[in-house]
């Protein structure tokens, strides 16, 4: 049989070949991510084939932007945990975090490229020439201009208020009520979004109205990444205001 040692540095030959597999792929895409949008918005880490995560993030918008998201959605609920809510670590509430994963994998992750990204260039014809442009051709291009705020009054006026929060209340039902029947979870998660409407409505349109003139005008590959990076903080409010659990309201009477 194998000495103990023998096996071991077997291993780290395998993994070592699989790393240099890896490496050799990430470079690839560095390439064609600089041939494709040239040297400027690859990055100087991408010359002569090194690795640069802007490069790969050009590469992999989808994935580059989910791994943001997921950190995001995770970090945020657990520093209000910890800093704000005042935690210790036997006190935190993973089923609670995992609520923003969930939710942040399937619906802000997945769907919300779909829509901000796929369905948006479909929508509105010029978004992505308008989104590459250089800042100062796009202070110049009004009709682009007026699509950022067509596309901001669509985000903030019909898909976050009647699509996301809808959602987000049906998630947080199924991961932390009492029942397992769906019809139940997207029941009471609709009845507390509609005890919650104003608030949450006045919130997402005063944060989201002046954010998302930046999210739909840096180039489009940045524009999920934006959107993570900015909804840091929304991610952070809205685990503190509605992460908890809480009884549902009571019928007026």
């Amino acid at each position: 049989p194998d000495l103990p040692i023998t096996s071991l540095l077997r291993f780290v030959g395998q993994m070592n070949s699989a790393f240099t597999v890896l490496r050799q792929r990430i470079q690839a895409q560095a390439v064609a991510a600089k041939a494709k949008f040239g040297v400027r918005h690859a990055g100087t880490a991408a010359v002569a084939g090194g690795f640069s995560i802007t490069a790969w993030g050009q590469a992999n918008p989808f994935w580059f932007q989910m791994i943001i998201n997921l950190a995001k959605c995770s970090g945020a609920d657990m520093f209000t945990q910890v800093a704000l809510e005042k935690k210790t670590p036997d006190q935190i509430d993973f089923k609670r975090n995992g609520v923003f994963l969930v939710f942040g994998f399937v619906y802000l992750g997945g769907f919300q490229y779909f829509v901000l990204v796929n369905k948006m260039k479909a929508w509105f014809p010029g978004v992505e020439k308008f989104a590459n442009s250089p800042m100062r051709e796009k202070l110049r291009d009004v009709p682009g201009m007026l699509t950022v705020a067509k596309q901001i009054a669509l985000d903030v006026g019909f898909f976050l208020p009647c699509i996301y929060f809808p959602c987000f209340y049906t998630v947080k039902e199924f991961l932390t009520g009492k029942s397992y029947n769906p019809l139940d979870w997207a029941r009471d998660g609709v009845a507390k979004y509609a005890h919650n409407t104003p608030v949450d409505i006045r919130a997402l349109w005063s944060f989201w109205g002046p954010g998302n003139i930046l999210v739909f005008s840096v180039p489009l590959w940045l524009r999920m990444p934006v959107r993570h990076v900015l909804s840091l903080g929304w991610t952070a409010y809205l685990s503190f205001l509605r992460g908890g659990s809480r009884p549902p309201p009571k019928p007026a009477l």
